[in-house]
């Protein structure tokens, strides 16, 4: 592994971050996207996101129909 991604490994590793689940969605590396997001955990992790170091983690959820 070398370059950016070790260095994303490396900042990285051992840290937590502001999880906003995903519903419908599936997003890959480097992709760029428009998040519409409205409820108030996904607001406040996004948010915590801006203010940290603009790392947060996306997930999909596999019941789109459960929050």
């Amino acid at each position: 592994m070398g370059g950016a991604k070790a260095m994303m490994t490396n900042k990285t590793k051992g840290r937590r971050f502001p999880l906003l689940p995903l519903s419908g969605l599936l997003v890959y590396p480097s992709m760029v996207l428009h998040l519409d997001v409205g409820r108030e955990k996904s607001v406040r992790a996004l948010e915590k996101a801006m203010v940290d170091d603009n790392l947060i983690l996306l997930c999909s959820q596999s019941e789109v129909n459960i929050e």
